[in-house]
């Protein structure tokens, strides 16, 4: 089972049996996301510093 099915059974399964868990896995979600966020902004960032990728006009 591939990592990505396997988290998706898991926390079925968690949700499942505990359904009042699910605010706290999107708040962890949504910060995860905002961290790969950030991340995709710095590398932009530097890019665009050196000169790799044009400055949006």
């Amino acid at each position: 089972m591939g990592h990505t099915a396997l988290n998706e059974r898991m926390r079925e399964d968690l949700l499942r049996t505990h359904p009042d868990e699910g605010p706290r896995l999107a708040a962890y979600g949504t910060r995860g996301l905002d961290c790969y966020l950030r991340f995709l902004d710095d590398c932009m960032r530097a890019a665009q510093d050196t000169g790799s990728v044009a400055a949006a006009a």
